[in-house]
């Protein structure tokens, strides 16, 4: 299932998201699944952990988000003012979601999947909306450069600051899955 979603730079002014200059802010989510053969005698979350592809620094996870961001951005020198400024920009989110399906289960162990596959859904979904506000705190801060001396500082400037965008939304992250006990508080636990 693909999503695509574009941001002009209108609609942007109109909520004061962005300044003056072309700017557009790209938004992509995908969704994958691996699939589980359930015993159905046996309990169903160690089945689904055995089977996800989803490992993190030695843990395994029945869900992950990978939202990786990209931007470019034009600039010229204001020939009024002796100084380069960025004159469009563009922020690309391209997000996956890997999430379980089950094949085999019983009707009791399909109940208790589909609370679960809720829950974890809305838990990634989390995930997935802390990156698309990070997309766009990074086209804001390109679209709101002032004009700097040189090309090469401007460059380095908005980089540097696309960056730190960047290193928040990681923090962002670890405190939401840290808050949420990755998605244990908000449901995505199995209980059969």
């Amino acid at each position: 299932m693909k999503t695509f979603l574009a941001l002009p730079l209108a609609l942007g002014l109109l909520l004061g998201l962005a300044k003056p200059g072309r700017s557009e802010v790209l938004l992509n989510l995908e969704r994958e699944f691996y699939s589980v053969n359930v015993a159905r005698n046996a309990p169903l979350f160690p089945q689904l952990l055995r089977a996800s592809p989803i490992t993190q620094k030695s843990v395994r996870y029945t869900g992950y988000t990978s939202a990786p961001i990209k931007w470019d951005f034009k600039y010229r020198l204001d020939a009024i003012i002796g100084q380069c400024r960025i004159v469009s920009s563009r922020t690309f989110l391209n997000a996956k979601i890997t999430m379980p399906q089950i094949v085999g289960a019983s009707d009791r162990q399909i109940n208790a999947f589909n609370r679960f596959y809720a829950a974890l859904l809305r838990h990634e979904m989390g995930h997935y909306a802390i990156a698309g506000e990070t997309a766009f705190a990074i086209d804001y801060e390109l679209t709101a450069m002032p004009p700097i001396q040189s090309y090469a500082q401007l460059e380095q400037q908005a980089n540097s600051k696309a960056y730190e965008r960047l290193q928040e939304s990681y923090t962002k992250v670890l405190t939401y899955d840290e808050l949420t006990r990755h998605g244990r508080l908000q449901g995505a636990v199995l209980q059969e």
